[in-house]
């Protein structure tokens, strides 16, 4: 009787190791748990940058105008026969 009551208090050891201490236990698996709450994170992040930007596609589609203002005022460009102007402000001496 003894010798089963060791055994079976030497197979709960084990099994207790097994699911507190080893690498497929309880530490891993809140680990993943982690992981994959920062990857929902970065997912939902990702997808309303995704939803901005098929949103602004959608409006360069539909608008011509907005193509020609997106071209001005991002990319610098002007029109043929138009003269460029650029300002640039002095910086005053400072005492």
């Amino acid at each position: 009787m003894k010798a089963l009551t060791m055994i079976l208090l030497v197979i709960l050891g084990i099994t207790q190791y097994t699911l507190w201490v080893s690498h497929s236990g309880v530490r891993e698996y809140f680990s993943l748990k982690h992981q994959i709450e920062l990857q929902q994170q970065k997912n939902l992040e990702y997808s309303l940058k995704n939803e901005a930007l098929s949103t602004e596609v959608q409006h360069l589609q539909q608008d011509k105008s907005a193509i020609e203002s997106h071209a001005r005022s991002d990319l610098g460009m002007i029109k043929q026969d138009e003269t460029f102007y650029q300002v640039i402000p002095s910086k005053a001496n400072k005492i």
